[in-house]
């Protein structure tokens, strides 16, 4: 079944799974900026510790 079928046949759950995706993606943009933040720090914090 095409995916557009299935979101024409559950509309609540093909919503529900947007929001999911969203959040997911949303979660992975703030958990990459917090990793390279760090880094970023990280390697500041070496350089002039030295």
């Amino acid at each position: 079944m095409r995916l557009w079928q299935w979101a024409q046949l559950h509309p609540y759950e093909s919503v529900g799974y947007g929001a999911l995706l969203l959040l997911a993606a949303l979660f992975a943009r703030i958990v990459i900026t917090l990793a390279s933040a760090i880094a970023i720090i990280a390697g500041l914090w070496h350089i002039f510790r030295n």
